[in-house]
């Protein structure tokens, strides 16, 4: 029998290692500060030490990802801004860039968007540990929704695509068998 994860909770565990308070909680976009993020082999996943930012720039950073920002998992971790201000998004570079203490500058990704392709987009893509650390660090601060799509992303959970053929085909099965 598999015991929840989180510390002192001795419950058993039924669903990503926590018992079925702690799943909820955790589904419902609550902090669970003690969670172990596991990786690919059941192993913890590595942090990166980050550069704690002013109060001024964390409250900035919370800002745009609350109204800007992408929070998914999809083979990894991942954030994600992209805008037509590319004062902005620069911005956003620069900060991330010293609050993760990084060697090399992040990469920025400039397409076109609108009708006529005339309209510069700039974006941002943060992965795995970079991610991971911006993540940790502004979810306590987020809107229910986001701290739900942070929360899922650091737990690995990645939603299903529905195939409309085969559910379908389930569905008219279930109902010849009951007829």
């Amino acid at each position: 029998m598999r015991i929840c994860e989180i510390e002192g909770c001795g419950k058993k565990a039924s669903a990503r290692g926590l018992c079925n308070s702690h799943y909820q909680m955790w589904y419902d976009g609550y902090d669970i500060p003690t969670f172990p993020l596991m990786g690919p082999h059941g192993n913890q996943q590595k942090d990166i030490e980050i550069v704690q930012p002013t109060n001024f720039e964390l409250g900035w950073l919370i800002g745009l990802l609350e109204g800007e920002g992408h929070f998914s998992y999809a083979g990894t971790q991942q954030l994600v801004v992209g805008m037509t201000d590319e004062d902005t998004i620069l911005k956003f570079k620069s900060l991330c860039e010293k609050v993760l203490k990084l060697d090399k500058p992040i990469h920025l990704i400039t397409t076109h968007t609108g009708r006529n392709q005339d309209l510069p987009m700039f974006a941002i893509r943060l992965y795995g540990a970079k991610s991971r650390a911006i993540m940790k660090l502004v979810v306590k601060h987020m809107s229910k929704r986001r701290r739900v799509a942070i929360w899922q992303a650091l737990n690995k959970f990645s939603g299903t695509k529905l195939n409309i053929t085969s559910l379908l085909a389930e569905l008219k099965n279930a109902n010849n068998t009951h007829s």
